[in-house]
């Protein structure tokens, strides 16, 4: 099993020779004419933007690897991941064509009820669908022909890790990737200061510090899993308590009363934070007494929980 210790020592490794080599070329730098310095640190940055852009994609592929060697099923896993391993169910229900192989074969020619039938084969099947093992091809990380503040922002949000973690950096690194792209194409000429350059270095660093803590942590604490999640509300005298949330669309969820008069339901939720309420007796919604953060969904105040 690719485990996190495996991870954090791969990523490691790839981090440290990457390091090297813009040192040794800071260090080669350092031993030319001040005039010709500027020019040099043109070179070091394109070295700066492929190492990102190398080290990201190795770091989300490391995570990927792990993932699919956990063996994982979809209804176990964060939705974004889940929607890796039905895209070609999506593909198919987006394309009627597509979506008529899921019919029976006396269903497909019946364009009457070919729509309603489609609708039906999904809600039959989804049980089976969840069933289905996480499986991340290669081609999952994408980082397209530039690693752009938002690409580097999608990957995350595929994967199910904060996509906005790196928002502190997006505009030194925007700027890299600009004049990588201004140096390729002969558009810029003139050199790099050493300031230019040590601001893109360390946004880049710290970029590269921060993915990898994220990967490995991801990898220890199972972060793609969803949640299960205990609710619980002493109301002995109810005689029904049913659990409303945004998890469950607000259709409600009945829970069971115990001898000591707590009702308690458990729920499977992805991290973020969650609003629900209490429905006792068909007629009174109330707030979680053991629970004071509270949320505002569709103009409504409603308790809140967090699962990070």
């Amino acid at each position: 099993m690719f485990d996190a210790a495996r991870a954090a020592t791969e990523l490691e490794e790839d981090q440290l020779i990457r390091q090297e080599e813009l040192v040794f070329l800071e260090n080669l730098c350092g031993t030319l004419h001040t005039d010709e310095q500027d020019r040099m640190r043109r070179s070091m940055l394109l070295m700066l933007y492929a190492h990102l852009e190398g080290f990201a994609k190795l770091a989300f592929t490391v995570y990927c690897r792990h993932i699919n060697e956990a063996g994982i099923l979809c209804r176990d896993v964060q939705p974004e991941l889940a929607t890796s391993a039905l895209r070609d169910v999506f593909r198919a229900f987006r394309n009627p064509q597509g979506a008529e192989n899921f019919l029976p074969h006396e269903l497909r020619n019946l364009k009457e009820l070919r729509p309603l039938a489609i609708e039906r084969t999904l809600v039959k099947e989804a049980f089976t669908i969840s069933l289905r093992t996480v499986s991340l091809p290669d081609t999952y990380i994408d980082t397209e022909s530039n690693l752009k503040p938002e690409v580097l922002r999608k990957n995350l949000y595929r994967l199910g890790l904060p996509h906005d973690m790196f928002d502190a950096h997006e505009s030194t690194v925007g700027k890299l990737l600009g004049r990588r792209n201004n140096i390729a194409h002969g558009s810029e000429v003139a050199g790099i200061s050493a300031d230019a350059y040590s601001s893109m270095k360390a946004a880049v660093y710290s970029v590269m510090d921060a993915l990898k803590m994220k990967i490995v942590e991801s990898i220890q604490t199972r972060a793609y899993f969803r949640i299960q999640h205990q609710f619980r509300l002493a109301a002995p005298g109810a005689t029904s308590v049913m659990l409303m949330g945004e998890f469950n669309h607000w259709v409600g969820l009945s829970m069971t009363k115990a001898s000591d008069g707590v009702w308690s339901a458990s729920v499977s939720l992805a991290l973020g934070i969650h609003a629900y309420k209490f429905l006792v007796d068909a007629t009174q919604w109330i707030f979680d007494p053991e629970n004071s953060d509270r949320i505002r969904v569709g103009g409504f105040e409603n308790s809140a929980i967090e699962i990070r």
